[in-house]
């Protein structure tokens, strides 16, 4: 790969360029949204065990869908994968991470897209996932708020119970501790790898 190509898979996006990926995502059915999108990405970043693009990208987008172009196909993975390496390059570096969030109407944020997109991310990125939720500081701290985030949304095994419907306040508090919490649990995970840095990588496949 020249070294152009991988200086330009490293490059955040643009807000141009993730509304444009927002577009594309909202243009296909079975697509995830932009919000679920980038929670999805988060928990990949962090998973204990190394998930390929070829695994993860039909979770995006869908396993029928297919690009009219193959022009169309580069671009948008291309994208994706930029995002992941911004994704990657900011909890590596210790950096607070700041969700992509889908704005409701009136101006808040819910997450809710976010912490699904998240927990998709969760059921494949490995075992150990299930060591840390059994992990009473680690569930604490981050993982069960993400958690009821997503069974608010009622995407989980059951739908949450009435008094499990979250605040606005309370939303926002929970966005907070996602973000300073993400830092802390790839590091925890990293440890057990014998290479993470190989996250920030583009990869290749994305050239084919």
């Amino acid at each position: 790969m020249a070294p152009i190509m991988q200086q330009s898979l490293t490059k955040p996006l643009n807000d141009d360029e993730l509304d444009d990926l927002g577009s594309c995502l909202g243009s296909i059915p079975a697509a995830m949204t932009i919000e679920m999108f980038d929670g999805f990405l988060a928990a990949l970043v962090c998973s204990p065990a190394p998930v390929t693009p070829s695994v993860f990208i039909p979770y995006v987008w869908g396993e029928t869908h297919e690009f009219p172009t193959m022009k169309d196909a580069r671009k948008y993975t291309a994208l994706i994968i930029r995002h992941w390496n911004s994704i990657a390059s900011r909890l590596m570096s210790n950096q607070t991470y700041s969700p992509v969030l889908l704005d409701r109407m009136d101006g808040h944020p819910l997450g809710n897209e976010w912490a699904k997109g998240f927990m998709t991310g969760v059921e494949i990125g490995g075992e150990a996932w299930k060591d840390l939720f059994n992990n009473d500081d680690c569930k604490g701290r981050g993982l069960a708020p993400i958690l009821a985030l997503a069974q608010e949304l009622g995407e989980l095994d059951s739908a949450p119970a009435p008094e499990a419907i979250i605040g606005e306040d309370k939303q926002q508090m929970i966005l907070a501790t996602i973000a300073r919490f993400l830092p802390a649990l790839q590091r925890r995970f990293s440890k057990g790898q014998a290479d993470k840095s190989a996250a920030l990588q583009p990869y290749p496949e994305v050239l084919l």
